[in-house]
């Protein structure tokens, strides 16, 4: 028995009167029971009852617009404030608090709040109608809002917008954005009929990947969020939209940045690197900042005066930094040398921008804001719209008066900093070219690829090896020359990637050490007749020229690199056992060796080619059975052949 019920069971004299007085009187009135009691739940349903029919209610209840005249036969007024423990109309039935007109009142327990018997789109719709057709309010959602009951498109902005729309309140706006209607957006593939309205599940406008490919990366969605200004699409606020800066989710969507980010909503501390740092924050998020930092909070650095009302700065003691804080670097005239300033610009120039750049972040910079000792900022020394040296090659250009010892191989962050000027792709920007430029560039060829996928080794201007008809991916012999123990610094010894003398557009070939003969004196490049000499791979003899190919079989004309002599002067003379009495005369090494099998032997013919070693075994590369004998190895020794007119039997090598 409800509360209801046990009140009109103790007055059932008055209730049996008020039955007779208001329980027939208007046509479709609500059942009571013959106590006068309304039905169990009545608390919960009596509102859509009194939409259908507000005249129903009034005999018993009195006005629902007038105090005055309220309570009716039951004295029971619609403008209690309470009745029985429950919560009631104390400004009537039909009364909003003063200022509801404002989308901050009537929009925060409207479209973004969740449903309920009080809140949500379809609360509003029970009074209100989504059309210029007026029910018993005679007040249309169309009276402000002129195309919608929402504000006007595009209803993306920073104080209102469709993303702070509770889920819950989908199927509300599934009548007019059902598979993208009245939408810019439709979803790539509509959802199956019958599926429920939701906001990322292609039934209205968004389909179900929000975000593109990679997104996780930092490079992506840091750019557009903490990096970016505040704007309809990025910024740090928009992240939180649908995502929790802790662990607790939100209404769109379970993930949280905690999920990555295990402290905050960035990188953990120390949040002050060479990728991702902190003063790369775009300065329109700080009130976001502000949320976990006002006063330094949770941070290393306190402000030493916090002022109460002043907009959250980094440099302003509001947050982490005192007002009037030095720069993240050390000042004065020793900063502008360039062995100063450099490395910290070349781990990640976009940490200048801010302070040195306008615009202050984003593309096509001019590093032009003037600071003490730096009458025309970084282009009192650096070119117009250039943050580094040019040429930017080692031991080509000078800066300051220095010869430039940089390069931009060894830059950090070249996959963002460098598209700054170059373009998103590399490709050219305004004022900068491309770094695919065909020919020579300030003296220096460019990449054939983009250097931002390949930002390390030679991949992008030349094959591994080259593999190309044209500098400097020119194929000649690199491919003849290519074994796994065998790296570019054989023939390119300390002139390769990120070294004075790269990509200078001349041949550069310094023969590593290692590589060198076991006599004969140091190992040498012929730039006239591209040939090599006193290198031990070719057992000190003369190479066929660079630019040629096919001139040796390896598997035949072992003498081209083996010299048959019976001494030891070469780390790969024929000098073991007998190959004194075998070699330099009628008999040829594939008489007795295959370095085309499958053995051990003949696999590791080029095995290690930097060491004096000899991996082998020589003996698993023996022709066994080829000849008619067989050799073992353990023995060294040959079953019965017969060679040069003699039988041999079990000869030992």
């Amino acid at each position: 028995m409800n509360r209801l019920t046990k009140l009109f069971s103790a007055l059932a004299p008055l209730a049996f009167l008020t039955l007779l007085a208001c329980g027939s009187a208007q046509p479709g009135a609500p059942t009571i029971n013959s106590l006068g009691a309304h039905p169990a739940q009545w608390v919960t349903d009596h509102g859509v009852a009194f939409l259908r029919s507000p005249n129903q209610c009034l005999p018993c209840h009195g006005s629902a617009t007038d105090p005055t005249g309220t309570g009716g036969t039951s004295k029971v007024s619609c403008f209690s404030a309470s009745f029985e423990g429950q919560s009631c109309h104390a400004g009537g039935p039909t009364a909003h608090p003063d200022g509801w007109s404002q989308a901050s009142q009537h929009g925060l327990l409207g479209a973004m709040a969740a449903p309920s018997t009080t809140t949500g789109f379809a609360y509003c719709l029970s009074c209100h109608t989504s059309s210029t057709t007026s029910n018993w309010l005679d007040q249309s959602c169309l009276t402000c809002h002129t195309e919608a009951p929402h504000p006007d498109a595009p209803w993306r902005s920073a104080s209102v917008s469709h993303v702070n729309t509770a889920p819950g309140n989908a199927p509300q706006c599934a009548p007019c954005h059902t598979n993208g209607a009245n939408s810019p957006l439709q979803p790539t593939t509509p959802a199956p009929s019958g599926t429920t309205p939701g906001c990322f599940n292609s039934t209205l406008c968004h389909s179900e990947a929000q975000h593109p490919t990679g997104w996780e990366a930092a490079a992506q969605h840091g750019r557009l969020g903490a990096m970016a200004a505040p704007g309809t699409s990025t910024g740090f606020a928009t992240c939180n939209t649908c995502h929790s800066y802790d662990a607790s989710g939100t209404a769109t969507t379970s993930v949280t940045c905690v999920a990555c980010h295990t402290l905050a909503p960035h990188p953990n501390k120390p949040w002050h690197g060479t990728s991702t740092d902190h003063t790369l924050t775009d300065l329109g998020n700080l009130p976001e900042c502000a949320k976990c930092h006002t006063d330094g909070a949770n941070s290393d650095l306190k402000p030493t005066q916090v002022p109460t009302t002043t907009t959250p700065g980094c440099y302003n003691s509001t947050l982490c930094h005192d007002a009037g804080a030095t720069a993240p670097h050390v000042t004065g005239t020793a900063y502008l040398a360039a062995s100063a300033h450099g490395p910290d610009a070349k781990a990640n120039v976009e940490t200048c921008q801010p302070c040195h750049a306008t615009p202050p972040s984003g593309a096509d910079p001019r590093f032009n804001v003037v600071r003490p000792n730096m009458a025309t900022g970084c282009e009192t020394c650096h070119p117009t719209y250039t943050a580094h040296p040019v040429p930017w090659v080692p031991g080509r250009g000078t800066t300051q008066g220095v010869t430039n010892a940089a390069t931009h191989a060894n830059a950090g962050n070249l996959s963002t900093a460098c598209t700054l000027c170059h373009g998103s792709s590399l490709t050219g920007g305004t004022h900068a070219p491309s770094c695919m430029a065909t020919g020579l560039n300030d003296g220096a060829r460019c990449h054939g690829s983009n250097p931002a996928t390949t930002p390390s080794g030679c991949t992008s201007c030349h094959g591994a090896p080259p593999n190309g008809s044209t500098a400097p991916n020119r194929a000649e012999s690199h491919v003849t020359h290519v074994y796994n123990n065998v790296s570019c610094a054989a023939c390119h010894n300390g002139r390769g990637y990120g070294t004075a003398t790269h990509a200078d557009g001349t041949v550069n070939v310094t023969l590593g050490l290692a590589y060198q003969a076991k006599t004969g004196g140091a190992a040498t490049f012929n730039s006239t007749s591209l040939t090599c000499a006193n290198v031990s791979c070719h057992g000190g003899q003369t190479t066929p020229a660079w630019n040629t190919t096919g001139q040796i079989d390896v598997t035949t004309q072992c003498t081209k690199c083996h010299r048959p002599t019976s001494s030891s002067d070469q780390y790969n003379s024929q000098h073991s056992g007998d190959h004194s009495d075998h070699s330099g005369g009628s008999f040829s090494c594939t008489e007795c060796h295959a370095m085309g099998g499958t053995s051990t032997g003949a696999q590791n013919h080029f095995k290690n080619l930097g060491t004096s070693a000899m991996e082998g075994p020589a003996g698993s590369t023996i022709a066994n059975g080829s000849t008619g004998f067989a050799y073992n190895v353990t023995t060294k020794s040959c079953g019965t052949f017969t060679c040069h007119g003699e039988t041999h039997n079990g000869r030992t090598w």
